[in-house]
């Protein structure tokens, strides 16, 4: 099991009004948080993961859009089991995996219509995987497996 956080705040960018008339004061933020945990036994094993981010910027230039903030939560749940069957070994896996992203260029805006972009993003996968291994002699094995993913995001913003 691990953790860690980190809280880089309060350093404030000082600046005057950019060419869209907006002050460029503004209070850098990066924050980072995460929490990993891996339980097993002999033949199973479970583990997860949970990382949030969140940063608060000045723009390098209205083009790039780097400014404002950038928010991310991302967590997987993860499961593996094995079953001895026969000489072999079937090895089973569940996976869960969950982003979500939110972006808002506040301080530097589209540089064609003037506003800020704002774009929010879920992005879910699911996946399952089934392998069976065995041999035929001590010089020849096999694996045979299926496997599954699917995948629920908005491929034209992330």
């Amino acid at each position: 099991m691990g953790a860690s956080y980190q809280n880089d705040d309060d350093y404030d960018y000082g600046g005057t009004v950019d060419e869209f008339g907006q002050t460029i004061d503004k209070e850098y933020q990066n924050d980072l948080g995460n929490v990993f945990l891996d339980i097993h036994g002999d033949d199973w094993r479970f583990n997860g993961a949970y990382y949030n981010s969140k940063k608060e910027k000045l723009a390098i230039n209205p083009i790039l859009q780097h400014g404002g903030t950038n928010d991310y939560e991302s967590y997987y749940l993860d499961l593996n089991k094995k079953f001895k069957i026969g000489s072999g070994t079937l090895n089973t896996s569940l996976r869960y995996d969950y982003t979500q992203r939110d972006i808002n260029t506040q301080q530097c805006p589209n540089p064609f219509s003037g506003n800020p972009i704002v774009a929010e993003n879920d992005i879910k996968r699911y996946s399952a995987e089934i392998r069976y291994k065995d041999k035929f002699s001590d010089d020849l094995s096999y694996t045979v497996g299926a496997n599954y993913e699917y995948d629920n995001t908005d491929p034209f913003l992330f």
